[in-house]
């Protein structure tokens, strides 16, 4: 019986080590899924989207990205009240446009979810010529002008709005870039096609307008508790004589937050 038991002894050993090993192996594949599953849960993996496409991305502020639309597959889902025109610069963008109204003339509507603490809207806002004093930037939530701001040379300043403590606006210079001559000229041929077409109006003369210039702000709108559908606008208004002046959108995201996703210290 000894000499019997030293064989089978050694089975039952052999049988454990590799029973172990297998058990090792699926403990260790499991665990690495759960590592990778909550790494991507901190880290937002979820993925963004893009022209239009939802997406779930996490940032460290809170935000959550719940659309993104760089307009590389068109304007699908805006409402564009004035005309688009074209530039020689600013392809792949929402615009440019000449509407000097000072109503919302693109809109967009965004659905969040009832308990978001914060909704933010953040776009790049190409600007193209000298605005002057009279010209401004306005924003709008719901058919309310939250914001009317002031854009000259890179720098901005809030002339207008509701007063109201749940929507914020920040305007973040990002760079202000001089054009070729060629490039002056052709959005002078542009704005001068427009307003003979359209203004009909000798004060309006698109070759005194200074278009050699462009100017680039990050602009973010903050919404605190937000409706389940939120529409925002865009619009400018002015009274500028020099017909060539314009402005287009870009980039534009929408976020959730549980918390203020940005410090402001005004427009």
């Amino acid at each position: 019986m000894t000499v019997d038991m030293v064989p089978l002894m050694g089975m039952v050993v052999g049988l454990g080590l590799a029973v172990t090993g297998v058990v090792t192996g699926g403990v260790s594949d499991l665990a690495r899924d759960i590592r990778d599953a909550l790494n991507a849960d901190i880290a937002g993996e979820g993925g963004s989207g893009s022209s239009g496409n939802a997406g779930q991305d996490e940032g460290s502020n809170g935000l959550v990205q719940l659309d993104f639309d760089d307009f590389t597959n068109g304007d699908d889902g805006w409402i564009t009240i004035a005309d688009e025109h074209d530039d020689p610069l600013l392809d792949g963008m929402l615009g440019p446009f000449f509407d000097q109204s000072g109503n919302p003339v693109v809109l967009n509507t965004y659905s969040f979810d009832p308990d978001t603490g914060y909704a933010m809207i953040e776009f790049d806002l190409t600007t193209i010529g000298n605005w002057e004093a009279a010209d401004h930037m306005r924003m709008f939530v719901n058919g309310v002008m939250i914001d009317a701001t002031r854009l000259a040379g890179g720098s901005s300043t809030t002339v207008g709005g509701d007063d109201s403590e749940d929507t914020l606006v920040s305007y973040n210079f990002i760079e202000r870039e001089s054009v070729s001559r060629a490039v002056s000229e052709e959005r002078l041929d542009i704005a001068n096609a427009y307003y003979e077409a359209e203004v009909g109006d000798s004060n309006y003369e698109a070759t005194r307008s200074n278009v050699n210039t462009q100017t680039t702000y990050t602009v973010q709108v903050v919404v605190a508790n937000p409706s389940e559908s939120l529409q925002f606008g865009v619009g400018r208004i002015g009274d500028d004589p020099y017909g060539g002046e314009a402005w287009a959108i870009d980039n534009v995201g929408s976020y959730g937050s549980d918390i203020l996703p940005v410090e402001f210290s005004g427009g």
